[in-house]
Formats: structure tokens, sequence, C-alpha cells
């Protein structure tokens, strides 16, 4: 019986081995480790659109876009974090921690690729008053400390919204955040923000609701 040549015979070109790229604005790198890319394979080959929203988005941060045959869908890799998001339908997104190996493959591409800069948000709501997207509303997924017992106070909540720029991994989220205190209450937990991230959101609060 005879059998077919592969498209690489045929051409005479090897078939380009399986990769996880990382690109920034100018310029994209690669990685061909097996270890990686096999690891990558494991975490990102089941992600279909039928996934549930996973992990607590990270901290808000420089990004990069990342693409493999591997991925099915538009995904942006958080380096500093070891975090992939991956875009599922709108207005979902799959956040899932990677590997070590991966991590690890990806750190040395990482320093040949300058990201993308962190998003300042697109828009802020404090109380359901548009106000300035400062700086500091960067800093609502922080790791901050969690309160394992938040007591019962009579103080009143203000709520706030965040929505960051198209094409930017990271989702719109709304929080509360207890009036004169650095309680938040985020979607994960209860957590002590900073203090001048509760001093920004107490004096964007419209006069009328103090």
């Amino acid at each position: 019986m005879l059998l077919a040549p592969s498209v690489g015979a045929r051409t005479g070109r090897a078939a380009a081995p399986p990769y996880i790229e990382l690109c920034g604005p100018s310029t994209c790198a690669r990685t061909t480790d097996p270890a990686g890319v096999a690891q990558f394979k494991s975490f990102v080959g089941t992600v279909d659109d039928t996934s549930q929203v996973s992990a607590f988005p990270p901290p808000v941060q420089g990004y990069y876009r990342i693409r493999s045959p591997y991925l099915r869908f538009p995904a942006r890799y958080a380096a500093r974090s070891g975090q992939l998001e991956i875009d599922l339908r709108e207005p979902d997104t799959y956040w899932t921690p990677l590997g070590a190996q991966t991590v690890a493959a990806l750190r040395a591409v990482a320093r040949r690729v300058v990201p993308y800069a962190a998003p300042l948000p697109s828009r802020v709501l404090v109380n359901n008053r548009r106000v300035k997207p400062r700086a500091i509303y960067r800093h609502i997924f922080d790791a901050f400390p969690r309160i394992p017992d938040l007591q019962p106070s009579a103080k009143p909540w203000i709520g706030v919204t965040v929505t960051w720029p198209h094409g930017t991994p990271w989702p719109a989220a709304s929080f509360s955040v207890r009036s004169g205190t650095r309680v938040m209450l985020r979607s994960d937990y209860a957590v002590k923000i900073s203090a001048a991230l509760a001093a920004r959101i107490v004096a964007d609060v419209p006069r009328k609701s103090r």
C-alpha cells in the first residue's frame, strides 16, 4: 500500500513546532519549550464557551496578548501574576493561573517584549454618579488582606462600579465600601483596602449622598 506524503514532505519543510507567543504593542516573541507548551495545552485545551468564569482577576498590571495553536479564543497574559485571561462570549472572561513550567517558559520570553501598559479605567461610578477615572482605581483587584469575620455596622455603604477600556483583560466590577472605614465587599470576599483608596472613594461620593 502506498501512503500519501505529508504536507511537510511535499513542500520539503518540517511542520512548525508547537509554541506560545507573547505580543506587546510593537513586537512579539515565542517559546517552543516542550514542558511549558505541553503544560499550557493541558490548562487551556478544554476551555470553550461553556466554561465558567473561574479565578478572581489579578491586580491590574502590564499585560501581553498571547497566541498559541491551542487557544480557541483571544487571550491575554498578566505576567506578574502568572494568570491567563481568555475572552469567551461577551461579556464573560475566563481567568486561570498557569502552571509553573509554563510561567517559567513565558518569563524568558517576556524579557524580550515590552508589554501593554496597565490600563486606566474608562469609567468610574460612585453611588451611580460618574467621577474622574483616577489611577488609584486601578487597585480594586489588588490582593488586599481578607476580613474573615465582617462585623455589622450602621455606617452606610458606598457603591462603586469600575469599567475598563475595550480590549483590555479586566472585567467591569462593582463593589461596596463601608463609609468611614477601609472595608470593601468584592465578589470574592471582604477585604481591607488601602487608606488612600478608601479616602478617594469617600471624596468622590456625591454631596447629596453624604
